[in-house]
């Protein structure tokens, strides 16, 4: 479990993103509470350029005092990026930020290239991995689910990925195989269906 003591050890550095629960952020946000008043929190389904933009503010106006934003979302919009980026660039030097969210890598680049990223309850490089083949049956599901708005149906492609990644850290040419799918989300913005289908194919999972 992320907490203030496991971010303190990491000063200078001010802004994280942390790959956690809703759980993960209500318990740092209680931490953070009873040790000050100044903070600042958020728990939203997508995090807007409105809320960005709040963040900023919050970041820009430091007062000289210890001053914690403790932010949760699912969904982060890629507009939103641009009212962080000089911030997180020249932080508040008493300032600390934590993102809290189950799809760390759905993250614009801009931001994650400028934060660092830490896991919640689970450190994925000491922690068992899923079985491959479910993680490969959950994307085949996950295929199905029309309903779904195409930043919450890119995250989770993104987080299964991420899963694959973990499962086959010991296989260089699986893994080479879950990378390349991910730079075709975030770079080539290809269509989750074709990176999913693709990714479940070069790893010899029936579709």
């Amino acid at each position: 479990m992320i907490s203030l003591a496991s971010l303190h050890r990491l000063r200078p550095q001010r802004t994280f993103l942390v790959a956690g629960t809703e759980d993960d952020y209500r318990q740092l946000f209680e931490e953070v509470q009873r040790t000050t008043a100044n903070l600042y929190a958020l728990a939203t389904p997508r995090f807007t350029t409105d809320d960005a933009q709040e963040v900023a503010r919050f970041i820009r106006e430091g007062n000289g005092h210890e001053r914690y934003g403790v932010i949760y979302f699912s969904v982060f919009s890629p507009e939103a990026a641009e009212a962080l980026l000089k911030v997180l660039e020249e932080p508040d030097s008493l300032t600390t930020v934590v993102w809290v969210t189950p799809y760390p890598y759905a993250v614009p680049l801009t931001v994650r290239s400028r934060v660092v990223l830490l896991w919640g309850v689970h450190d994925p490089k000491v922690s068992s991995p899923e079985p491959m083949a479910e993680i490969l049956a959950a994307m085949k599901k996950a295929l199905t689910q029309e309903q779904e708005d195409a930043a919450t149906r890119r995250a989770r492609a993104l987080a299964l990925l991420d899963k694959c990644e973990v499962a086959c850290m010991q296989d260089v040419e699986k893994a080479k195989w879950v990378y390349a799918a991910k730079r075709m989300l975030l770079r080539a913005n290809l269509p989750v269906k074709f990176v999913m289908e693709f990714v479940m194919t070069e790893l010899g999972f029936s579709l």
